[in-house]
């Protein structure tokens, strides 16, 4: 499958922080992030890039809501799509959440060929579609649910990124035991997947 097209390195360096090309080399993901209006990245961004982040390394990133942690999250799944690792999870705790999360990831990586699908309660999808998407997107509770009847998902064996947005909620009482049973039991179901958890705390 190919992504995007030819970047013009010249073009869109005069516009942008020339060492954002000493992080990121695939130019795909640079178009991305320059139709986005992201010419550099943050000191976050980078330390999670250096420590391997395109490299398999599982990361927990700590950071206050605005600080850029979830563009990690948006970059390793996407840069494992390309480098056709496999698919991606990208986890959230409530619906709505996740058809924002759905939205935003249709329109900024749909246009590259990345096919994005959301599973929640309210949303079902034909399992033929989640069977080709490269991003699902669902919540804590459906992904839960996936597992548990996994019999005829054989797509879920393609998962090899795992984006666990909000994971401080396993601190709660509520969902806590939940959550931490849902991680234990991907990363032995899917023979340590990479895993980034983005916490606000």
């Amino acid at each position: 499958m190919k992504y995007g097209g030819d970047l013009n390195e010249e073009e869109i360096s005069t516009e942008s922080d020339r060492e954002i090309f000493k992080y990121i080399s695939d130019k795909r993901i640079l178009r991305a992030l320059f139709e986005e209006r992201i010419f550099k990245l943050r000191d976050i961004q980078k330390e999670a890039i250096k420590k391997g982040l395109f490299f398999r390394k599982s990361f927990l990133i700590c950071a206050p809501s605005g600080s850029g942690k979830t563009l990690i999250g948006e970059l390793c799944a996407v840069n494992n799509i390309f480098q056709n690792y496999g698919k991606s999870f990208y986890l959230v705790p409530f619906k709505a959440l996740a058809t924002e999360k759905f939205r935003y990831f249709k329109r900024c990586y749909e246009r590259f060929g990345i096919k994005v699908e959301l599973s929640i309660g309210d949303y079902e999808v034909d399992d033929s579609k989640i069977a080709k998407a490269d991003i699902i997107i669902t919540t804590y509770e459906k992904c839960d649910s996936i597992l548990r009847n996994f019999n005829d998902k054989n797509w879920i064996f393609d998962i090899s990124t795992i984006i666990i947005d909000e994971i401080h909620i396993i601190g709660e009482s509520d969902r806590g035991p939940r959550l931490e049973s849902l991680i234990v039991r991907l990363n032995e179901f899917l023979h340590n997947p990479q895993i980034i958890g983005l916490s606000a705390t």
